[in-house]
């Protein structure tokens, strides 16, 4: 009987600490499933209609996912100093994972480090081949899409002409940005060598007023400029800005990347051509979805499907949506006559 007795009490004790989860390793990982995820997306700044439109991408996702998800960016673009300290701080504070367009992308690798020795899950975009991170994710394949963009200057321009391009910063820069400039100049090289470069590519540092001022000074310098191709999305509304009141809309193609909120006045003018790039609410969206995934242990595979992103291409550690879309003055408003986005 004092031996039944004490079995019981036995039974009764071990039953008690399972349920507080003290001193029962099975109870451990249940409390780590159960942590608030917080994913935060790291731009390279703040204040534009893209940003806007990619924040609600990633508000979105948060929602539907269950998660905190939010995104923040330098005050200046190209501070690099700045986004670096913000990335530090995320992981001081142990987020669940982190998103990162990066300004320069080496000096983001010693910071990348110290997320993985945290184990916080890191990927960045516009960056391919980027050290440090688990993947890099683009809503396309870069360099394909910059070949692109010079037949579509061809289109507009004729096989013939003198040409400037803007990128964000100069290289190493954002790379994406670069990247679509080496593929639109080796599309060139290639199959239209009538087109040359007055001069080598320009930084506008993401800043419309800059690009306006460098497009002033372009024509001023190069009378015989027939096109612009622009990187970053404030570049395609600073330079048809420039053209348009230099009277010179008709000489001078411009066309590139960014949304239709920015350029509808310029599409319509006609002093802006064409625009390309994809939705910044489904890539803000797609890559925290992407980020949850492999919170919870999951893995990118070639062919996955992903929401808002497509089915993805998989080359090493970079993975490539199928996101890319195009607007021209008879498409970029919906039926209301508002811009899409």
């Amino acid at each position: 009987m004092k031996k039944a007795l004490i079995v019981i009490l036995v039974v009764v004790f071990a039953l008690s600490l399972a349920a507080t989860g003290i001193g029962c390793k099975a109870g451990a990982p249940a409390a780590e499933e159960g942590k608030d995820v917080e994913i935060v997306f790291v731009h390279k700044l703040l204040g534009i209609p893209w940003i806007f439109r990619e924040t609600l991408g990633v508000e979105e996702a948060g929602e539907e996912l269950g998660i905190k998800a939010s995104l923040t960016a330098p005050q200046i673009s190209g501070d690099v100093v700045q986004q670096v300290k913000i990335v530090e701080d995320l992981v001081a504070r142990g987020v669940s994972g982190i998103v990162v367009v990066p300004v320069d992308p080496a000096s983001m690798v010693p910071v990348f480090k110290k997320a993985a020795e945290k184990g916080i899950i890191v990927i960045s975009s516009e960056s391919e081949n980027q050290e440090g991170v688990v993947w890099d994710v683009e809503p396309f394949e870069n360099f394909a899409y910059g070949q692109w963009q010079m037949d579509m200057m061809v289109e507009y321009m004729g096989e013939e002409g003198n040409i400037a391009t803007f990128t964000g910063e100069l290289p190493p820069g954002t790379p994406a940005l670069n990247i679509w400039i080496d593929g639109a100049l080796d599309r060139a090289a290639s199959e239209y060598p009538g087109i040359t470069e007055v001069t080598e590519r320009l930084a506008m540092h993401d800043n419309a007023e800059d690009t306006y001022n460098l497009t002033i000074d372009l024509i001023n310098t190069y009378p015989e400029l027939t096109g612009i191709l622009t990187t970053g999305a404030p570049g395609a509304p600073g330079a048809a800005k420039a053209v348009e009141e230099k009277g010179l809309s008709d000489q001078i193609v411009v066309g590139g990347t960014s949304i239709p909120s920015m350029c509808a006045q310029y599409l319509d003018s006609g002093s802006l051509k064409w625009i390309s790039a994809w939705d910044p609410a489904d890539l803000g969206f797609s890559l925290v979805y992407i980020v949850n995934m492999l919170v919870n242990g999951e893995d990118l595979s070639d062919g996955m499907d992903i929401p808002r992103l497509g089915k993805i291409l998989v080359k090493d550690k970079n993975a490539y949506g199928d996101a890319q879309k195009f607007w021209t003055k008879d498409d970029y408003a919906d039926s209301e006559g508002e811009p899409l986005f």
